[in-house]
């Protein structure tokens, strides 16, 4: 059998097989191992068979870890005396804020734009050209709301509860929402 003959799955064991001390034994064997190579290859034919792949994302974007960072150092210190500013999140909305962004950053349309309510909750803007969205982000729920360019006088509003099952349903059904249709406009026949 010559080396274009074998398959990719039987090549190592082929090259590995190693002279035993009894000749005749070790002749058994290496047809046995060529029969198998051959049936393998016989069975697959011209058929290449490839594993999908799927990769592990930890980070779906590039801007999450930094987005993150940004929320920590934005947490209210309480050691500082006085109200809550606009440049100071509460811990508990910068602690949903970071989950929300990690378990919804991939169907975010861009980067956002963050800052704080005078509540210290998360304020996070997106523009893309088919529109804008603003997201509130509490500790116990997150609201959306977009202006989509087609029709600006008719803004869109969705509230989100803090531990719904659906959050990623609902995130992707209203960002949908904001990037453009995949398919063109059809021409009417003539």
């Amino acid at each position: 059998m010559t080396a274009a003959n074998r398959t990719s799955a039987t090549r190592p064991i082929l090259d590995e097989w190693v002279e035993r001390y009894d000749r005749r034994l070790a002749k058994l064997e290496r047809r046995y191992l060529q029969l198998a190579a051959h049936m393998a290859q016989k069975a697959l034919g011209n058929e290449v068979r490839i594993e999908p792949y799927t990769p592990y994302i930890n980070a779906p974007n590039s801007w999450l870890p930094v987005l993150e960072a940004r929320i920590r150092d934005s947490i209210f210190p309480g050691e500082d005396e006085g109200e809550i500013s606009t440049e100071w999140l509460t811990e508990d909305a910068a602690n949903a804020a970071i989950a929300f962004f990690r378990t919804g950053a991939d169907l975010l349309p861009t980067e956002p734009h963050i800052y704080a309510t005078k509540s210290g909750d998360l304020v996070a803007e997106f523009e893309t050209p088919a529109g804008s969205m603003t997201g509130i982000v509490s500790d116990n729920k997150t609201i959306l709301f977009a202006v989509l360019a087609t029709n600006p006088h008719e803004p869109i509003q969705s509230v989100i509860r803090r531990g719904s099952n659906r959050f990623r349903d609902e995130l992707r059904s209203f960002t949908r929402k904001l990037t453009p249709s995949s398919h063109g406009k059809m021409a009417a026949p003539r």
